[in-house]
């Protein structure tokens, strides 16, 4: 895989908002996820129910302003292409499998040597 670096030095601001006619639905699934995060105050909503809108919601607008397209430059109003996305090598994603092993085997450790510790780390 390639890798890419991106030149933070001299770069113009830039807004995160994409432009309306590429994404039309990022702001009412922004406005949803508002709604989402008040309506319990107000409306009794079963928790799953609020908890499961809400996660993919979140899911939903993280996928949809990941994809690349154009952005307005705040400085000129103009709309530009977004920076290339970050991309990982072949040897971190090999190092995922290591250092998910690491977590699970002190998590046993934790739990089978320090059970007092494990309760008040976690309760």
């Amino acid at each position: 895989l390639e890798q890419t670096s991106l030149a933070m030095s001299g770069a113009t601001p830039v807004s995160l908002s994409p432009s309306s006619t590429q994404q039309p639905l990022i702001a009412p699934a922004g406005i949803f996820l508002l709604i989402l995060t008040f309506l319990p105050f107000v409306y009794t909503l079963p928790y799953y129910v609020n908890m499961i809108l809400q996660a993919s919601t979140i899911v939903f607008l993280g996928s949809h302003l990941s994809i690349p397209g154009k952005q307005t430059n705040q400085e000129t109003g103009e709309e530009e292409e977004k920076p290339p996305l970050e991309f990982m090598s072949r040897k971190d994603v090999m190092k995922f499998p290591i250092y998910g092993s690491c977590v699970l085997f002190g998590m046993y450790v934790l739990f089978k040597f320090y059970k007092d510790l494990a309760n008040l780390l976690l309760g």
